[in-house]
């Protein structure tokens, strides 16, 4: 998703995510090429983060998938990016963020 924060500050991502992962609505023509009857949602909510919530998300590498992907210089790049944003705000200041989530559900056609 575009907008979330990470995005932001690790730009690298997006082009690993479509590396790694199918989205959505790949998902969506596997499975009604598999003859299932398919229906998807996908629906964007606007959820900020914490300054310093994302920089101790950020800081824990080692628990995060998706950081886990980047390179130690992009990761350590995005790191000092958002370290540098942290310093104008406080802890508690919101980084706009958004989320998507998507739902598929498929029943077998006969």
């Amino acid at each position: 998703m575009p907008g979330h924060w990470l995005y932001r500050y690790f730009p690298e991502l997006p082009a690993l995510e479509r590396i790694s992962s199918q989205t959505p609505s790949e998902i969506y023509v596997v499975l009604q090429e598999q003859a299932f009857t398919v229906k998807m949602t996908q629906q964007t909510y606007y959820q900020p983060v914490a300054y310093g919530a994302a920089l101790k998300m950020a800081k824990q590498r080692e628990t995060s998938p998706i950081l886990l992907r980047l390179n130690d210089s992009d990761y350590l790049t995005g790191l000092k990016r958002l370290e540098k944003d942290v310093e104008g705000y406080s802890d508690s200041a919101l980084l706009p963020s958004h989320i998507c989530v998507s739902e598929i559900v498929s029943r077998r056609s006969n």
